[in-house]
């Protein structure tokens, strides 16, 4: 996440389904009730369910429909096949 510049990044499960998200306010939160981030799994402390956006469509679109911001929507990930070399 530091890397990128993003503030989260994508989980995904076996079958590389989008199944949530894991930010750096989920991290916060974790330090904050004092979980031990190094025991803890990813499923426990990431943020789901997680609103994703095809590679059909428009951006103006989906952010209309989700009622958030452009900032937000770029936050938004694509399924996989959406891009190519993930």
């Amino acid at each position: 996440m530091s890397r990128k510049g993003l503030g989260m990044t994508v989980i995904a499960g076996t079958d590389d389904v989008v199944i949530g998200v894991f930010t750096d306010g989920d991290l916060r939160r974790a330090l904050d009730r004092q979980i031990d981030v190094h025991r803890v799994t990813m499923r426990e402390v990431m943020t789901t369910p997680c609103k994703t956006i095809g590679p059909q469509e428009l951006a103006a679109e989906r952010c209309t429909a989700w009622s958030c911001t452009a900032s937000r929507l770029c936050r938004s990930p694509m399924p996989r096949g959406a891009w190519s070399a993930r």
